[in-house]
């Protein structure tokens, strides 16, 4: 099944694909395709990646200009994807080991304290 298999025409004229492209870290719209091109969106957003001219390609489904619906993310560069997934992982590592180590000064301090009395 695919992202658009739920969307029928009149969506479809709600959105347009837009094309971002991620230079020195900020990100920059590259071109626009109408709410029925999502694999020509994807084409070029693929073909862009593959050069080294940008840090980072991305493809929006966004709203047409007085239509409610938020902005979604729809494809973004494979490797930029890669580097979110595992800075996501190391921080919840880094989480996990932090609760951790609360845990056990909570254990030592109630254990000193119940070895006072």
């Amino acid at each position: 099944m695919d992202q658009f298999s739920n969307l029928n025409e009149q969506t479809m004229e709600d959105f347009f694909f837009g094309v971002m492209i991620q230079q020195e870290g900020k990100w920059t719209p590259h071109s626009k395709f109408d709410g029925q091109s999502f694999g020509s969106a994807l084409m070029k957003a693929e073909s862009l990646d593959e050069g080294n001219d940008y840090e980072a390609v991305k493809v929006l489904r966004i709203p047409n200009p007085g239509n409610d619906g938020e902005q979604k993310e729809m494809w973004i560069s494979p490797h930029l994807k890669a580097r979110a997934a595992a800075k996501a992982a190391a921080q919840m590592n880094a989480g996990a080991k932090q609760s951790k180590q609360q845990l056990d000064n909570d254990h030592a301090q109630r254990k000193a304290t119940a070895n006072k009395a």
